[in-house]
């Protein structure tokens, strides 16, 4: 994970389209672990591992991150999050 501040342009590179989601605080997301792109420097986050092994192994990913923020988060839209 990358730390970006100070003023200026920030090129990023993701693959498939970005998803803005505004959260109020309180508010939780989960997002699979490799679709997180940027997360406001407010954000609390955890990587917890989901399903067994066969998902490891056959799904290919395993890892969620859940972050709980009052702010911005952006992720590549190829699976839908969930919001709590």
């Amino acid at each position: 994970m990358l730390k970006a501040t100070g003023q200026g342009d920030l090129f990023l590179n993701a693959y498939g389209g970005i998803i803005h989601k505004q959260l109020a605080a309180g508010e939780k997301i989960t997002i699979g672990n490799y679709r997180l792109v940027v997360l406001s420097d407010q954000a609390t986050y955890h990587v917890t591992k989901v399903g067994g092994m066969k998902n490891t192994i056959l799904g290919g990913e395993g890892l969620v991150t859940e972050i709980t923020v009052p702010g911005s988060v952006y992720f590549q839209a190829k699976k839908h999050p969930r919001i709590h």
